[in-house]
């Protein structure tokens, strides 16, 4: 599965769970039956959506890359001459 499709995964899934709690509630000021599929069901997609959410936190820093002052620093010559070499290319 693509890492955006999983995050859309993951925040439809909140939202899901959100509008099934809300429904819980209303059904328990009805006094329905139903009640408690509806809160069987959030608290399963609340949880899903958060594993999936925490998976995508743990791929992107398993992909971030780390800059240093020291990564940055470059001799001007050698800068000058990589430019001028491309420019000798093109």
């Amino acid at each position: 599965m693509l890492k955006n499709s999983k995050f859309a995964v993951a925040i439809t899934l909140f939202v899901q769970s959100v509008a099934f709690f809300i429904l819980f509630i209303v059904a328990c000021f009805k006094k329905k039956g139903i009640a408690g599929a509806f809160l069987a069901i959030a608290v399963a997609e609340g949880t899903t959506g958060t594993l999936l959410l925490d998976m995508c936190k743990k791929e992107i820093a398993a992909t971030s890359v780390s800059m240093d002052e020291e990564d940055l620093d470059v001799d001007e010559a050698t800068l000058n001459d990589s430019l001028s070499r491309s420019d000798i290319e093109a």
